[in-house]
C-alpha cells in the first residue's frame, strides 16, 4: 500500500513540492492494481479528487472510494453526502465507497483487506464464475 500526496491543482499552477506529490501519484496509480480513493468528508469531492479518480480509471485500475472523517458529518446527512458526491461525479456511482471515521492500525488494516476485496470484483479483469 502506497499513500501519495492528493492532486489539487493543475500542472500549471503547482509548486515544487505539488509537483512531486502529483508525479507520485501518478507513478502510484500506473504500479496499482487497485486504487482507494481517499476523499475529506468534510471537503466533499474536490476537483483534485475527480481528477484523481479519472486518472485511476482511464489506467483500468480497480478504484474503492472511503470516505474519511464521516464521524464529523451528522448522521442524517450520510445520504445527503453521497447524493452530493454522485450527482457532482457520476462515474463514481457504479464504484465501492466507504464511510468511516478516522481509526489507528488494526480497524485500517481490516478496512483495507475489506476495501480490497471490494476493489477486486471492480477491476475489469474480474471475471465471474457464471
Amino acid at each position: 500500500m502506497v499513500d501519495t500526496a492528493g492532486i489539487k491543482r493543475k500542472k500549471l499552477n503547482m509548486e515544487r513540492l505539488e509537483f512531486f506529490g502529483f508525479t507520485r501519484a501518478r507513478t502510484a496509480i500506473a504500479d496499482s492494481d487497485v486504487c482507494i480513493l481517499v476523499i475529506d468528508a468534510l471537503d466533499g469531492i474536490t476537483e483534485g479528487d475527480k481528477r484523481i479518480a479519472d486518472n485511476i480509471l482511464d489506467s483500468r485500475k480497480g478504484l474503492v472510494i472511503a470516505v474519511n472523517k464521516m464521524d464529523l458529518v451528522e448522521k442524517p446527512k450520510y445520504n445527503l453526502f453521497l447524493d452530493a458526491m454522485y450527482a457532482d461525479a457520476p462515474f463514481l456511482r457504479a464504484r465501492p465507497c466507504f464511510l468511516f471515521p478516522p481509526s489507528n492500525g488494526p480497524m485500517w488494516t481490516r478496512r483495507c483487506k475489506r476495501f480490497a476485496m471490494c476493489a477486486a470484483a471492480s477491476t475489469s479483469s474480474f471475471r465471474s464464475s457464471y
